[in-house]
């Protein structure tokens, strides 16, 4: 299994000094969204505060969707087409996945309701020659790739 992009060392780094970053802001900004609920709930009227309530709200649900969100795309070789999509449609079903449409040599994978993470979006795979190209979610790539791994 080979990927197409390796990150180097320094580059891991300053992954895991944004991701850090990233979640200080989440907490920053639910520990805000919390004291402006306090704060309108003992001081003033609720009713009053709503729209602060509502526009802090989407900052903090924009900000997660930022964390979960960035796309990856991995490419692996593959030996027979219809194996491999034996082992990805069972790959995708234990993550909360379910197949949705084919088009010639393009699967796409959608997430079920009840089994994959909040911001889970579509993973297409795309089989080309003795190549596999998987786009999607980052974290969804990533655990595919490591059951593909096991299988």
């Amino acid at each position: 299994m080979t990927e197409t992009t390796r990150p180097t060392v320094v580059q891991e780094q300053q992954l895991k000094r944004y991701t850090a970053l990233l979640q200080l802001v989440v907490i920053v900004v639910l520990a805000a969204l919390a004291a402006v609920f306090l704060w309108a709930v003992f001081e003033r009227a609720f009713w009053e505060n709503l729209s602060q309530l509502i526009v802090l709200a989407f900052v903090y649900v924009s900000v997660i969707a930022a964390v979960q969100l960035p796309g990856r795309t991995a490419t692996l070789e593959v030996g027979d087409k219809s194996a491999f999509a034996s082992r990805v449609d069972m790959a995708t079903s234990t993550m909360g996945y379910a197949f949705a449409t084919q088009t010639e040599d393009v699967y796409v994978y959608e997430p079920t309701v009840w089994k994959a993470h909040m911001f889970a979006w579509p993973v297409s795979v795309y089989l080309h020659g003795r190549q596999a190209v998987i786009v999607g979610p980052k974290r969804s790539v990533r655990i595919l790739l490591e059951r593909l791994a096991e299988a």
